[in-house]
């Protein structure tokens, strides 16, 4: 995890524990994430601007984990494909 999804991170985490206006939407991405459900983008519209950044920046920093991942696990048949 790199610092700038870890800082939105604990921001989310410190919400949801302080927040009771906000923490129903943040606890439920939080719990999305954590337990690699399904994330629900939509959450974004129902918080504020900062709040929604932070939501975009944790979804960003999984999408780059998994990309990373998944060119690891498969890189020889990417190869393979690439050269054909």
């Amino acid at each position: 995890m790199n610092d700038a999804t870890r800082a939105a991170f604990e921001r989310l985490l410190h919400i949801a524990r302080c927040d009771i206006g906000r923490l129903r939407h943040v606890a439920n991405f939080i719990l999305g994430v954590l337990e690699t459900r399904r994330i629900r983008p939509v959450r974004i519209f129902a918080v504020d601007h900062d709040i929604a950044r932070d939501m975009a920046t944790i979804i960003g920093g999984l999408v780059e984990f998994l990309v990373r991942n998944v060119q690891k696990a498969f890189r020889a048949e990417i190869a393979k494909l690439i050269k054909l």
